[in-house]
């Protein structure tokens, strides 16, 4: 008896995991980067690119344990423009230079090869901070945090220092 209250209690305990990542809203896809670029100059902050492949166990762990909260805790209050890119997809995304490409063929052109990489890029597409490889990381959440930040000062134009 004990052990089927234990099992049915670990099913439950699923279920609710489950359901939790469901009503968390999904990561956008890119799209329109070049429209991205614009918004995250209005707003100075960066573009966060957040690369990922199917059946990666890292990038759902990054997806649904840091990034999904992150955005929603954030909200409004304080948007983080986040775009999600598989790295085998041929969908067609425009670059923020105007450009039409594939997701993959966007992932080889900022020479992404190993998956979860998130990458904080500027308006012009180019990378303003180091990427987080893997998803790994004892501390993701503020590793993340650091960097966007570092991104948004140098897109705000003020001299930051950075305490590692």
């Amino acid at each position: 008896m004990n052990r089927l209250l234990l099992i049915m209690a670990g099913l439950l305990s699923a279920l609710l995991v489950v359901t939790a990542q469901a009503a968390m809203p999904s990561l956008p896809p890119a799209t329109d980067l070049a429209r991205d670029a614009e918004q995250a100059t209005a707003m100075r902050k960066p573009v966060v690119l957040f690369f990922t492949q199917p059946g990666c166990s890292y990038c759902r762990i990054v997806r649904y344990d840091y990034l999904q909260p992150l955005m929603f805790e954030r909200g409004e209050r304080d948007p983080v423009l986040l775009r999600e890119v598989s790295i085998t997809s041929q969908r067609l995304l425009r670059t923020s230079d105007g450009r039409t490409m594939s997701e993959a063929e966007l992932a080889a052109r900022y020479r992404v090869q190993m998956t979860p990489t998130v990458m904080f890029v500027g308006p012009d597409g180019e990378p303003l901070t180091e990427p987080i490889v893997g998803g790994n990381h004892p501390e993701y959440l503020r590793l993340f945090n650091r960097l966007h930040d570092e991104a948004a000062g140098k897109l705000s134009g003020k001299r930051i220092r950075i305490l590692r």
